[in-house]
């Protein structure tokens, strides 16, 4: 028999020989269960949703769905039987899909598929050639993905063109900071800039060339220690240079020693970048409520400045908020505006601008507090870690204290939505704005899956038992392609919508038990044997 060892040889024909006696056998009893919870995002490829969900049976491994209610299956059992591979970072690369995993044997490495069991395989063990845990992508350029990689006591840079021969690390400090032994220092922030790839990193500035090695760039910015704001690569870009925050100064640098140098600086004052608008660099000064200015500090008011490198403007002032933490931050951009919300309560407002006084309105808008980004302020302002607005055909919508809001950038108007029970925004899909509610409260058990359509209306999509399922939601985490979207209800499962009622529904897995049924006689019983003989499981490595 080609293609089969020695071993498997020999265990086949005794078990072929065995299989012409009829024996009792105890068959495992089908359960059918919702698909999940998530444990990383979902990915488009070739048409169909990729994932890491916890399987009841497999642990945590990657699933496919092809938007069926029962379509859903496990690609490949990589840490095979109930062991987890977690896989994550999921990223599209020369016709594959990358991501990283665990197997028990091979250790932690980068993986690929082609979407089939067969075509799952690892590329090279992070682990075991270099002693490090893969955790995050953090950017793409061309034909070149870069991560990180992690130990108990230090962090690395990576670099992969797919291949084990193009996979290694890049001699570049780097942190996780408050989540490190460097507890001190901020994170390390990237920036894709000229083709090539920038880091911020315990207060100095990296290039990485084409030949993946690091250049220092610049030394010892101003440094934020444990305080905030944080020192960091935005993602923005201004004047045509990469835009810094340096422990409340605004930098610039073009990737070179001489054209990184501070571009606005206030004695004793925070500035936080926000955003970039129409050529306009929006930015937020004055010391927040939550630092107590010292007796030689004059704090400047909160203030909204845009500036086109020239002049400035001032574009917003705020009153102090009666709260701890007071500050203006970036939730969205949409028709060439950039939004802002400031303050909490009656006082709570949103403020669209296109980067000059004239094109600058503020409405009411109570955005609830609890679902504001994460007041830590651990990220970049003009990179929030959550949308707490969505857009969706021209109109903006949040969630306010009186349920779901409706504000038109055009009239400037705001129109409160008809909701009932306690309502809230999931994110934005094809074919309108998800939201969840619980009715008439979230300790009912009664809760419902519903969709606000272009002209206003919102309407029910799914029913969803279960109590206390408010909390558990992933909020504004919508993942769609095409034609289907997915949101996860951590409590009830991983759900599908299309904007239909037929079309929204939790996925569903079907999988053996292990726990015998009734026996019944079986003249080959052991048919499962054989097969498990001539699957190539055990082999990984491509």
């Amino acid at each position: 028999m080609e293609g089969i060892s020695p071993v498997k040889t020999t265990c086949l024909i005794v078990f072929i020989a065995l299989a012409s006696i009829p024996i009792q056998t105890s068959y495992a009893k089908q359960v059918t269960v919702n698909v999940g919870p998530l444990c990383s995002p979902m990915v488009e490829f070739q048409g169909k949703m990729y994932f890491c969900a916890e399987h009841p049976a497999l642990g945590k491994e990657v699933h496919v769905a092809d938007g069926s209610q029962f379509g859903t299956k496990v690609l490949r059992d990589i840490d095979t039987g109930p062991g987890d591979s977690t896989p994550r970072a999921f990223f599209k690369l020369n016709g594959y899909l990358y991501f990283f995993a665990e197997n028990s044997a091979l250790g932690e490495g980068l993986w690929r598929t082609d979407g089939t069991k067969e075509g799952t395989k690892m590329v090279i063990s992070i682990s075991q050639q270099f002693g490090y845990r893969p955790t995050k992508v953090v950017e793409q350029i061309g034909g070149n993905v870069y991560f990180e990689g992690t130990t108990s006591n230090d962090d690395k840079l990576f670099v992969t063109n797919g291949g084990a021969d193009g996979t290694f690390s890049i001699d570049v400090p780097i942190t996780d900071g408050l989540f490190s032994s460097l507890a001190a220092f901020s994170a390390t922030t990237y920036q894709v800039y000229n083709n090539k790839l920038f880091l911020l990193t315990l207060r100095n500035l990296y290039r990485i060339d084409s030949n993946q090695q690091a250049t220092l760039v610049y030394e010892n910015l101003p440094f934020d220690g444990d305080q905030y704001p944080l020192t960091q690569l935005t993602r923005l870009t201004f004047l045509g240079k990469m835009l810094v925050e340096a422990n409340g100064e605004i930098w610039l640098s073009d990737g070179t020693t001489a054209g990184t140098q501070p571009y606005i600086a206030l004695p004793n004052n925070y500035i936080m970048s926000l955003s970039v608008i129409n050529d306009r660099l929006i930015y937020e000064t004055g010391i927040p409520k939550y630092h107590s200015p010292t007796p030689e500090q004059e704090p400047l008011p909160l203030r909204l400045i845009a500036t086109n490198g020239s002049s400035s403007a001032v574009l917003e002032e705020f009153e102090r908020d009666n709260v701890y933490y007071d500050y203006v931050e970036s939730v969205g951009y949409q028709r060439s505006l950039s939004w802002y919300h400031h303050g909490i309560g009656e006082n709570a407002v949103v403020i669209g601008t296109a980067g000059s006084v004239n094109t600058t309105f503020k409405v009411p808008f109570q955005l609830d507090s609890k679902w504001r980004n994460n007041y830590s302020r651990d990220r970049s302002p003009s990179d929030p870690a959550l949308r707490t607005i969505v857009e969706y055909a021209g109109k903006l919508y949040g969630h306010t204290y009186g349920g779901i809001a409706r504000l038109d950038p055009i009239t400037r108007s705001l129109q409160a939505l008809p909701s009932s029970g306690v309502v809230n925004i999931l994110g934005a899909a094809q074919q309108g704005v998800i939201t969840f509610s619980c009715l008439p409260n979230c300790s009912s058990g009664n809760n419902e899956i519903g969709i606000i359509r272009q002209n206003g209306a919102h309407t029910k999509l799914a029913s969803v038992a279960g109590k206390d399922l408010y909390d558990d939601v992933y909020w504004n985490s919508i993942y769609s392609n095409s034609t289907h979207s997915y949101f996860q209800l951590r409590q009830a499962g991983i759900w599908h919508t299309n904007g239909s009622v037929s079309g929204t529904y939790a996925l569903k897995i079907t999988y053996d038990d292990g726990k015998p049924e009734s026996p019944e006689t079986d003249d080959f019983p052991i048919l499962p044997a054989i097969e498990l003989l001539l699957d190539d499981e055990p082999e990984s490595v491509i």
